[in-house]
């Protein structure tokens, strides 16, 4: 996985280190990271929020160890936070799945 290449260098500091941290909980579980939302498509501001979506292998018990709230690092500007979606990679795949409910962190739970 590469690093991320946003217009805030501080907020690619944040990504990277989320990166870091998903990688060393879930190893090889992690299929990817992604941003999603107005940094994806080159749209954010000063003040936007920062949107992922960790694509994950589900395995029993995965879920207890993905980083939430106060595991997730911050952005060093109080008013642009991360919120984040971890996906499971078999529900990614179809659309039968399109209504199952995946974690969502909201601006650190």
């Amino acid at each position: 996985m590469t690093a991320f290449p946003t217009a805030f260098p501080e907020l690619n500091i944040v990504l990277n280190e989320l990166l870091r941290v998903l990688q060393g909980v879930l190893e090889s579980d992690l299929v990817g990271l992604h941003l999603v939302g107005s940094f994806a498509v080159g749209d954010a501001d000063f003040f936007s929020d920062c949107d992922f979506i960790a694509v994950i292998r589900q395995t029993p018990g995965q879920i207890r160890k993905l980083p939430c709230g106060p595991c997730i690092p911050t952005f060093p500007r109080a008013h642009i936070n991360l919120e984040g979606t971890y996906a499971p990679v078999g529900e990614l795949q179809t659309l039968d799945t399109l209504d199952q409910p995946w974690l969502f962190v909201d601006r650190g739970c």
